[in-house]
């Protein structure tokens, strides 16, 4: 009996042990790779003055995707508007940008896209692109914003184009 009793004593002494070692351990393990090899963080700095030259889709696209991301229905040719920075991993960054300006942006699988019908939309003269008001667009649309691909977006305003510094051509 008193054999079983120390056997089983020191069982449970060694689950314990090797329990908190290994906590210990992983707890290493989940440090290193966030110092050394977590995903590469990212800062999106947007502006709403000057045209919103680092809120452009294009160009974002370049710094934070491996070409597998899609942007859609205009979102190639969408300038957010906004004083807001985001911070982010690469990885992450579509999302990111979609749950900052549900009103302007949807993320589906790989795909941003431009919601064409959406309030906080407009477009730009002489088809030089869209503009997303980013104040406007941190709020939801609703499913009917996402329109469809032929859906047309209303002109910009001649106040929304000098609000964010972009020419007024008439």
């Amino acid at each position: 009996m008193r054999k079983t009793t120390v056997a089983v004593l020191a069982f449970i002494c060694t689950v314990i042990v090797s329990e908190v070692v290994g906590f210990g351990v992983s707890t290493l393990i989940m440090r290193a790779v966030r110092a050394f090899g977590g995903p590469p963080a990212v800062k999106i700095d947007l502006q709403s003055k000057l045209g919103c030259p680092s809120g452009s889709l294009a160009d974002l696209k370049r710094r934070f995707s491996d070409d597998t991301l899609k942007l859609e229905r205009g979102a190639d040719s969408l300038f957010i508007c906004s004083d807001n920075s985001i911070n982010t991993t690469v990885e992450d960054a579509p999302r990111a940008l979609a749950r900052e300006f549900p009103g302007c942006l949807n993320y589906i699988t790989g795909a941003l896209r431009m919601l064409r019908e959406s309030d906080a939309i407009c477009a730009l003269p002489d088809n030089q692109g869209y503009i997303c008001d980013g104040e406007k667009g941190t709020e939801g649309q609703g499913v009917d914003a996402l329109g469809t691909q032929s859906s047309v977006v209303s002109f910009c305003t001649p106040e929304t184009l000098t609000k964010f510094g972009f020419a007024v051509h008439f």
